[in-house]
């Protein structure tokens, strides 16, 4: 299979790998004997112990082990890593190396982002949201006062791998959730994979790499080609937000508390409501959607909304431009348009496609 790569200044490389093993064979053969310092999600050490094995003792000298999840995505966490880092005594040409979900790679890219004003870092994705989606693009962040992602900066990453081993360590939720991140991909730009996922929705079930990674691949091929145009989130880069404004405010105010990719299948959803109900498409997308994402065995519908405190938390979206909140819509599967106002009526009735049927007036 053959490698991705994301087409900046400097660009670098997406290798998908079945195995550890090959996994950090690439890896030494892009960074060598450079030194690194491993930030690695405890989680991961616990249910494969020998993950790291195949890397030279020396090289995995400098490691910190910290439980992952949206809790260590926070100042203490920062200050954690930033104390760990001053004791080993890291340089300007230390490769901070992530190795975890999501949540690993923001924290950690913003560590070295911001440690001796900027190291080297790259990503060894363990997740399938993070394969998907948050690997690549040198998006950052903290949470701060229940607001995700609200500290941050861009910091691409000299390299990015997956695993396909790493996905046989994930519970089946939350393997199953970053699938939301692959069909959101072929909502805005791939109708193609958007028609695979549907031939071969019940195949996700087991973490078999022969239907994983290709469709890994293709969500991740989109992001980097959507990245490459637009670095820094100042136009199409908006796409990737499709259903992410109710997502990120499910996120911070709904209990229980879904995962993200849970938040982005249902944001997607209320995205597509959205969009027929400005007449740029078809009740038979939402139908399509819908399907999908039940065959997939994510989320669809939500019994109860508390609609006051879920618009309290999207008016926090950093992607308020002038004051108003802004989202993606879809034409239709493969396409997508951006900067579409959203208005609190507007969401209130869009909110409905989300009431399961039983439940409507």
């Amino acid at each position: 299979m053959s490698d991705l790569r994301v087409r900046l200044r400097p660009g670098y490389p997406v290798r998908f790998r079945e195995s550890f093993g090959e996994l950090w064979a690439a890896f030494r053969d892009d960074h060598g004997g450079r030194r690194c310092f491993f930030v690695v999600d405890q989680r991961l050490l616990r249910k494969n112990p020998r993950a790291l094995n195949a890397l030279p003792v020396a090289q995995r000298r400098d490691l910190l082990a910290l439980n992952g999840g949206e809790g260590c995505k926070s100042m203490a966490g920062f200050q954690k890593l930033q104390g760990a880092a001053l004791a080993a005594r890291l340089d300007r040409q230390t490769l901070v190396v992530a190795v975890g979900g999501g949540t690993v790679g923001d924290l950690t890219g913003f560590f070295a982002a911001t440690h001796l004003r900027g190291l080297d870092w790259c990503c060894v994705a363990t997740t399938s949201l993070a394969m998907a989606d948050s690997a690549v693009g040198g998006k950052t962040g903290l949470n701060l006062g229940g607001v995700k992602n609200v500290v941050g900066a861009f910091h691409q990453p000299r390299a990015v791998y997956g695993c396909a081993e790493a996905l046989d360590t994930l519970p089946r939720r939350h393997r199953t959730a970053g699938l939301a991140e692959v069909v959101k991909s072929a909502m805005i730009a791939d109708a193609k994979l958007f028609a695979r996922l549907e031939a071969q929705a019940e195949e996700f079930a087991r973490p078999r790499a022969a239907v994983w990674i290709p469709a890994l691949r293709a969500a991740c091929r989109v992001k980097a080609d959507i990245v490459a145009r637009d670095e820094t989130e100042h136009g199409p880069r908006a796409l990737l937000n499709f259903g992410h404004t109710l997502a990120h405010a499910l996120e911070s105010s709904a209990a229980p508390r879904p995962l993200h990719g849970e938040a982005v299948a249902l944001g997607m959803i209320a995205a597509t409501q959205l969009s027929i109900d400005a007449r740029l498409t078809q009740s038979t997308t939402l139908q399509r959607l819908r399907d999908l994402l039940r065959r997939l065995r994510l989320p669809h519908e939500l019994p109860e909304l508390e609609f006051e405190s879920l618009w309290r938390a999207m008016s926090y979206d950093k992607k308020r431009r002038g004051g108003r909140l802004e989202v993606v819509l879809t034409p239709g599967i493969g396409s997508a348009s951006f900067g579409h106002p959203l208005g609190r009526a507007t969401m209130r009735k869009a909110l409905r496609a989300l009431v399961p049927l039983e439940d409507r007036p």
